[in-house]
């Protein structure tokens, strides 16, 4: 197994683009489910270090915006990745998605490093989150050359 992950969906009704409850019907086209992948589950938060500072901000342009009208998540993780010094190697990303960014917003983005991760917050102007990401870096022990 090169990779594995774990994440957690919901429905949105798009005329009002709030989420709503999922029928059986609506889960009929996706076939049965397999069981869980043997990996540890991660909490769905994460968790934002005090340490945190502003260390960039960025118009959103319309190449990160996706067929939603919206700032596509992979966006967000490419972003937070950028963030990391050179020759950072990253074994664990989680992201915690909080609202859509669309065209013409500015994203401002906190981070803090810990002992073991760099953890970036991607936010509006006003402090709304947008997203949150976590990477996870490989110690000395575990790099390969």
């Amino acid at each position: 197994c090169l990779a594995a992950a774990d994440s957690c969906w919901f429905l949105v009704d798009v005329s009002t683009g709030k989420p709503v409850r999922v029928k059986p019907e609506d889960l009929a086209a996706y076939g049965k489910e397999e069981p869980r992948f043997p990996m540890e589950q991660a909490s769905r938060k994460i968790a934002l270090p005090e340490t945190m500072k502003e260390k960039k901000r960025s118009p959103v342009m319309k190449h990160q915006i996706d067929t939603n009208r919206h700032v596509n998540n992979a966006q967000y993780v490419d972003l937070a990745v950028e963030m990391l010094p050179e020759g950072t190697e990253v074994k664990e990303i989680r992201a915690e998605y909080k609202k859509a960014a669309v065209l013409g917003d500015t994203m401002v983005l906190w981070a803090a490093e810990t002992e073991t991760a760099y953890v970036i917050s991607l936010r509006d102007p006003e402090g709304g989150i947008f997203a949150n990401v976590e990477l996870k870096v490989k110690r000395e022990d575990e790099r390969h050359d």
